[in-house]
């Protein structure tokens, strides 16, 4: 039972990592049809859109952070509230977009 345990905090993490890794380059880098980098450009200025950059990435990144650093031993409660607050608002606003 531990090593499937183990098995779904590795996929729940790299998860978690490749949900941070698109906030971070979805408005930088072309990924074909899901984003139009250049329809976001053309609406925001450059310190805009690092801002915003920063705005949406930084607490998820904080969130990924924390569970790499409790990989594998139980997480403290802050940290799944977090992790539910967090990725429940991210939920809400991608069904939104």
């Amino acid at each position: 039972m531990a090593s499937t345990s183990n098995l779904l905090e590795q996929v729940l993490l790299a998860l978690q990592a490749f949900q941070v890794a698109f906030l971070w380059v979805h408005d930088w880098i072309p990924l074909g049809r899901l984003n139009d980098v250049a329809a976001v450009r053309s609406q925001n200025t450059l310190p805009r859109l690092v801002a915003v950059t920063l705005a949406q990435s930084v607490p998820f990144t904080i969130g990924l952070f924390f569970s790499a650093w409790y990989f594998g031993q139980p997480h403290p409660a802050w940290l799944g509230r977090w992790l539910w607050i967090s990725y429940g608002i991210l939920l809400v606003g991608q069904m939104r977009a």
